[in-house]
């Protein structure tokens, strides 16, 4: 399904030419055929499909968006500096970074690497797990950036992490965060069913996505100052025209890798699971449903 997803998604020439540099990652299977990272609470495949689903979920957000970032760096980065993405994944928000800013120098950092494209001079990748802090001196990046990591962080991890990303930043550069959580407006029983077998998977592990609406009072505690939040209510469905069809698709894709997990931790059959997330789509729809994504912004 991915695959087709992906092809599907092909709508510009940078599209296409990221479209051929997806990682070839040996697989790892458990039962459900999705190779998954063990020892970790991430909730999500670590496999070809989701690596997949994360580079469309970037053009998605971009699109939404309507550029990289939002804090406020687009001048202190064109003069340079020390630029970290935590949590990078293919590491498409970092490349593209690197490219739009050649004076910056881009870290991307996550759990394992993924070689989804070749990469400019100007970026580099630096393995290591969050939750047991950045191996990166204190002060050293003016930018420092990390989003939807909200199925990879227990609750009272949070504050710490954000500490920790804090500590990392020079005075006067800024920290982003963007998250996804649970809220809705106009949702229908089928998306809320797969939220709350969602939010019972994620709190086996303590994560709780209802929270993320608080990341700029993290950043506040950190000790960050100018503080920027903004919710954006995503569209989802087809009703919103190219945005809403993209989110739907990625909706589907994402909600669909915790089929396995969800199978066996909330007592459902398989067929009652893919019922589900297929009706959502013509339900989204119908009620012109749209999602929350919390940004946050604050300066060190």
């Amino acid at each position: 399904m991915l695959t087709r997803l992906w092809n599907w998604l092909r709508f510009s020439s940078a599209e296409q030419r990221a479209a051929s540099l997806v990682n070839q990652i040996e697989p790892a299977p458990e039962s459900d055929g999705r190779r998954r990272l063990p020892d970790v609470p991430y909730l999500l495949p670590k496999d070809l499909d989701e690596i997949n689903r994360l580079d469309f979920q970037h053009y998605v957000l971009r699109l939404a968006l309507g550029r990289l970032t939002f804090a406020p760096v687009d001048e202190q980065l064109r003069q340079g500096g020390q630029v970290l993405d935590v949590g990078c994944g293919t590491g498409r928000w970092a490349i593209e970074i690197a490219r739009l800013y050649p004076l910056t120098h881009v870290t991307g950092f996550d759990l394992e690497q993924a070689k989804a494209t070749t990469s400019p001079p100007n970026y580099h990748f630096v393995q290591g797990d969050l939750l047991k802090g950045l191996p990166f001196a204190e002060q050293t990046f003016v930018y420092t950036h990390q989003r939807l990591l909200v199925a990879a962080i227990p609750l009272q991890q949070w504050p710490r992490v954000v500490r920790e990303l804090y500590r990392v930043t020079a005075p006067g550069g800024w920290i982003e965060l963007i998250e996804f959580g649970v809220e809705t407006y106009n949702a229908g029983p089928c998306l809320q069913q797969l939220i709350t077998w969602g939010r019972q998977l994620a709190a086996s592990r303590g994560i709780d996505g209802t929270q993320m609406s608080r990341l700029g009072e993290w950043l506040q505690q950190a000790g960050c100052h100018h503080i920027h939040t903004h919710t954006l209510w995503l569209p989802v469905g087809a009703w919103a025209g190219r945005l809403g069809l993209l989110f739907i698709r990625d909706f589907v894709s994402g909600f669909t890798g915790l089929e396995a997990l969800a199978v066996r931790a909330c007592g459902i059959t398989p067929e009652h699971f893919r019922q589900t997330i297929a009706a959502l789509e013509q339900e989204c729809d119908q009620l012109q449903t749209r999602y929350a994504c919390y940004l946050a912004a604050g300066q060190v």
